[in-house]
């Protein structure tokens, strides 16, 4: 039987749900300046001397944007990082993470950014998207 299934938006929604509003969780974004992966968040900004470290990340409820079939989740507050205390490199791309350490999910910036001293990078809300469709 060669049949394909598909989630609906209901599960989508309470697969998102489960993953990124669990209340006994914290989540945090992670820049890299090597691309992340499935396997590996790529290469993390170094955190000593440098002024950067992993920011808290919080997620909206799932929901359906206006002419979208997916279900997403997005960011809700503002993930603020710097200012650089040294150069950090081209921001490649970022990765959530909980407070386990567990990678949860990865994105590469569609613009990569140059962090030199004295700069900073702010994502602000709705920023982060996570989608299921």
């Amino acid at each position: 039987m060669a049949t394909q299934y598909a989630l609906t938006d209901f599960c989508e929604s309470k697969m998102l749900s489960h993953v990124f509003n669990d209340p006994d969780r914290t989540y945090y974004l992670a820049l890299s300046t090597v691309a992340p992966s499935e396997t590996t968040p790529g290469e993390e900004v170094p955190t000593e001397a440098t002024g950067y470290s992993r920011q808290e990340i919080v997620f909206s409820t799932p929901y359906v944007p206006d002419g979208s079939t997916a279900t997403v989740v997005s960011n809700t507050n503002t993930a603020s990082f710097g200012p650089a205390l040294s150069n950090w490199g081209i921001i490649e791309g970022g990765a959530i993470f909980d407070d386990m350490g567990e990678m949860l999910v990865y994105g590469v910036l569609t613009h990569p950014q140059a962090i030199t001293e004295g700069n900073k990078i702010e994502f602000g809300p709705g920023a982060v998207e996570i989608g299921l469709d």
